[in-house]
Parts: C-alpha cells; structure tokens; sequence
C-alpha cells in the first residue's frame, strides 16, 4: 500500500488539469484534417496564381488543348508598361509602337504584346490616391483596346496583380511561345524608351544566326555615352555588313557589335529561347530582371566567361521619353 501522500501529490490531479477538458473525437478530427485543408487550399491558389503570370508546366501541360497559329514569324514584340503620372494618356506608349517603323525589315505582321501592369500593393495605404491610380490606368487601357482593338497583330495582356518587368515579360513570353512557335528573336521595349534613327533589322538576325554561341542579346543605347567595353570570354567585337534594305545615311557600310559587361532593361534584342530560360532562371522574377542579371554577368565575367551580351554600336538610336518627368507627357 503507498503512503496517501504519494496519492495525493502525485497521482491526484492538479487543478490546472482538473481545468483542461478531454480532447474529444470532434477537436481530434480537426487537428489532423486542418493541415490537410490548408495544404489543398494553398496548392490551389499556388495553381492559380501560376495561371496568372504564366507558369511553364500549366502552360505546356495545357498547350495540346490549345489552337498554336500557324503564323511563321520568326520575331515578336513585347512592350511593358505600368502606371505613370501621363495616364490615362496613350501618347508616350503610341510613341514607342509607332517607332517601330524604324526598325528596317521588320515585317508588318510582327506580333506585338502590350502587358499593362497591376498598382504595387504598398500603394493602397493610400486610398485616395489608389483609387485615382486605378482610374487612370482603367483609363490608359481603354484608351489602348480603342485604337489596337481591331488590329489582329497587336495583343494588349492587362495584369490585376503586379508582376513588374520580370513576371510581365514571362507572361507574354509563355503566350508567345504556345500562340506564334516559329518566334526565335524577340524585341523587348519599355513603355518610355522610343526609336529615334534606324536600326538593321535584318542585319541583326544574320548577325544571331552566323553567332549562335556568342550572341544572345543585343542591347540599343539612348544617349551619347562613352561605354568602357570590356571583353568577357573569347568575345570580341562584331562588324556585320548592313542589309541592302538599309539606309541611314552612315557612311560606313557595316554594324558594329561591343561585347559588354552590362545588362539593362532598357530595349534591346534577343534570342527567344535563351531570354526565356534567363527570365525563368531568376529565384523570383517578379521584378526588375536587371539587377539579379547584372550579377551574374559579373560573376561570369570574373571566370572569362560571358551571358553572350553585345551593345549596337551605331549613334544611340533611342530617346528616352521617361512619363513620370518630361514635361510633354505629365
């Protein structure tokens, strides 16, 4: 027989115990099927939310239900844009799909997407001056399905959320690559960066296909600036003859290519399939490409190797036209 006081020290209950009611059937039921419940709502809207920016394996897995076109194009367009100050406005952006004019041997069948991106979420602590920014860009997007709406060729993607460069440019991409399967060049152009002189069009893809291992990306200047070209790898510059569609005016007779060190999101031109993969490779691409970018070419460059990134070498052929300063738009 043990001494009452182990029964009463330590058998008896305490009365923070005598307190805590039994787990019953109905609360155990609950712990085990809530996680379950959470895992199946989050890979629901983990699936929903691929769909929206454009997930490789939801767009490739669905592509077989899907009409390809059969348009043999071998290059697209893709324009970003987001909220600025000249919205509802157009007249920047018509700018930017105007001067495509000046790209020499485009064909005018050319493909063009327009991505309209979502106002970032830190902006709606604000409420009234959210409410305005959305009006302005309902406004703006409008204004574009007015005048492109009758145009087969010109294809406008409206965001809800923001998915900034990175994830706009990989939503069209992923459209891009199911709706016009011939496209292996592809011209990237921001919203406020025009064409002012003429570019060889034509030339530029000889160029990409007589350089398949060097040249991935060709980037197009704005300004007079003196750019220190640093070679990365075996790369060395490139003089290509022009196209005999081309005429400028220059007195030389060829285009001249610097490897550079630098990536920039300002336009430039690129092999498809290697932009693509690029965008896509980037742990979040849900901004702007360049940064993460930028890094890995210095990275590469330390070990004499390169991303394949050259800079077109004539005159800057660019102007930027920046809608949140210039007093022609605001």
């Amino acid at each position: 027989r043990l001494p009452l006081l182990y029964h009463s020290k330590i058998m008896s209950p305490s009365p923070a115990d005598s307190r805590r009611p039994p787990i019953n059937k109905i609360t155990l039921i609950l712990l085990i099927i809530t996680p379950l419940l959470y895992m199946n709502f989050y890979g629901t809207y983990q699936m929903m939310r691929s769909k929206a920016i454009g997930n490789k394996d939801y767009i490739t897995h669905n592509a077989t239900n899907m009409n390809l076109s059969q348009d043999n194009t071998n290059t697209a367009i893709i324009i970003t844009s987001s909220w600025v100050p000249s919205h509802p406005s157009t007249r920047m952006i018509d700018k930017v799909i105007d001067s495509r004019k000046f790209l020499v041997g485009l064909p005018s069948s050319t493909p063009i997407f327009i991505t309209v991106d979502g106002i970032p979420e830190e902006n709606f602590d604000n409420f009234t001056d959210t409410q305005q920014k959305l009006k302005d860009l309902d406004g703006y997007t409008t204004a574009l399905f007015h005048r492109h709406l009758k145009n087969p060729n010109v294809h406008i993607l409206v965001s809800s959320e923001h998915l900034h460069i990175g994830g706009s440019v990989f939503k069209a991409m992923t459209l891009i690559q199911i709706h016009y399967p011939s496209v292996e060049y592809l011209y990237y152009l921001q919203h406020d960066f025009n064409f002012v002189k003429e570019v060889d069009h034509l030339a530029l893809v000889d160029v990409m296909e007589k350089h398949p291992s060097e040249v991935n990306y060709i980037r197009f200047k704005y300004q007079y600036v003196q750019e220190r070209f640093l070679h990365c790898g075996n790369l060395r510059t490139i003089k290509h003859p022009f196209s005999p569609e081309f005429t400028d005016g220059l007195e030389k007779d060829f285009m001249v290519l610097e490897p550079s060190k630098t990536y920039s999101d300002n336009n430039h031109f690129v092999r498809f399939q290697w932009y693509f993969q690029t965008i896509l490779s980037i742990k979040n691409f849900r901004r702007p490409p360049e940064g993460p970018l930028q890094r890995r070419q210095g990275d590469l460059c330390a070990q004499n190797k390169t991303m394949g990134l050259y800079v077109y070498q004539p005159p800057h052929v660019l102007r930027h036209l920046d809608g949140r300063g210039t007093p022609e738009f605001v």
